[in-house]
């Protein structure tokens, strides 16, 4: 992803990501809100799927904070 927009990769860096019921999770701690707003915006959404479903399969994702 760094190479496709520095800013996708990181806005998601910081995100634990793991497979759940959906499709991916990325989870980002309690204090990362700019990060979860940020990486569902659609310019980094247009990039983020097609990857996601080269790599997992899927392009189904969600956004979290624990």
């Amino acid at each position: 992803m760094r190479e496709e927009s520095i800013s996708s990769y990181a806005w998601l860096k910081e995100a634990k990501a793991f497979m759940g019921e959906g499709g991916l999770v990325l989870e980002y701690p309690g204090n990362y809100r700019l990060h979860c707003e940020n990486i569902m915006k659609p310019e980094h959404r247009q990039l983020l799927l097609p990857a996601f479903k080269k790599v997992l399969g899927t392009e189904n994702y969600q956004v979290t904070m624990r």
